[in-house]
């Protein structure tokens, strides 16, 4: 079985599995108050709309990779990293004042449709993101409750929650890099480097495969190997999003394709174009002019076009294949073993060959 065919038979299941727990919530939700459930409705939607459920399926096969034999309980544990991207998610959507997540609206605007329904007074926008914050705050809470009530012995959930804990502080500062980035005038590649290993590489792969492990009982060398190997794949991800954050199609990406553009997004295209642009100051001043400025679809071609005929999309692209060809290196050992080791091998070339 393939990777692909892995992760999708993973998701079947897996989706079975979270949406239960949801329903669960939502009834809950509905014992306190109708208006509540309907609440917890907007997290159900936004959860359950989509999404390629990678984070869960990183802590799944890790967790098997590393010997793990509880399928169950780590079916229910791996709920955890997809709540957690809700979470994210969500907020990071109040941040970049987005319209559109996977192709629907976001959660703040889930909620002002929902201020209209209720026919309620006051400020319709405010209402919507003051919700979808609290909102958010749940999707989190819920997590951690995936997480410490999968049925995993005690002790193995103290190690796993301590390191949960650390996903979330080094994601939260990886964010704050990141503003820092979006709003500073220059941001050299180190920084922007850091950043994708902070906000992304972290809670995509390094978090949920070390997480998957600590679970299985694994030990400091492999979980230096798992970290290794997240540390490369994660970045090679990012790399591929941002790739898609200027290249892709709205209806793959499933917001405007022009968003981090607009909002200015730095990324390792972003750096590598400036120092090909040193020497060509009327291209370098027209780029710094447009970028993070203009809403207009035919500078963002005109970028594009550039980003082309530098050659920095293919030295880009090039940089991701060749770090996931490194993870791949770095699970091909004794010490990985079963059809979790197989995903963590094969799942490589479609982390950053995916259009969505």
């Amino acid at each position: 079985m393939s990777a692909i065919e892995q992760l999708l038979a993973f998701k079947t299941e897996f989706e079975k599995v979270l949406g239960q727990f949801l329903e669960a919530k939502k009834e809950a939700a509905r014992k306190l108050d109708e208006k509540y459930a309907t609440f917890v409705d907007v997290l159900e939607d936004f959860t359950m709309r989509g999404g390629k459920r990678i984070r869960p399926a990183f802590m799944y096969f890790s967790y098997l990779a590393c010997g793990g034999s509880k399928k169950k309980e780590i079916m229910k544990a791996a709920r955890a990293v997809e709540l957690l991207q809700s979470f994210l998610l969500i907020h990071d959507d109040l941040i970049d004042r987005s319209d559109l997540r996977r192709g629907k609206p976001t959660a703040h605007r889930m909620f002002e449709n929902e201020f209209d329904k209720l026919l309620l007074s006051g400020e319709r926008e405010h209402f919507g993101q003051s919700t979808a914050m609290i909102c958010g705050d749940l999707a989190h809470m819920f997590a951690y409750e995936a997480l410490m009530e999968s049925g995993f012995p005690a002790s193995v959930l103290a190690r796993a929650r301590q390191y949960f804990d650390k996903i979330m502080f080094e994601t939260a500062y990886g964010w704050y890099q990141e503003m820092l980035n979006t709003m500073s005038g220059r941001v050299g590649e180190a920084e922007v480097l850091k950043t994708i290993h902070y906000v992304s590489a972290t809670y995509t792969v390094i978090g949920p495969v070390r997480l998957g492990a600590i679970l299985a009982g694994a030990g400091e060398p492999q979980l230096n190997v798992l970290g290794g190997y997240g540390t490369k794949l994660g970045t090679a991800f990012q790399i591929q999003d941002d790739v898609l954050g200027m290249f892709g199609e709205d209806k793959e990406v499933g917001k405007p394709v022009n968003s981090d553009m607009v909002e200015g997004k730095k990324t390792l295209l972003y750096t590598r174009l400036l120092k090909k642009l040193e020497s060509d100051q009327e291209k370098k001043d027209k780029f710094l002019a447009v970028y993070g400025k203009s809403k207009e679809m035919k500078d963002l071609e005109w970028v594009r076009n550039v980003m082309k005929e530098t050659e920095v999309l293919k030295e880009v692209k090039e940089e991701a294949r060749k770090l996931a060809r490194e993870a791949v290196e770095m699970v091909t050992v004794e010490d990985f073993a079963g059809e979790g080791a197989e995903f963590l091998k094969g799942i490589a070339e479609y982390m950053v060959e995916r259009k969505v």
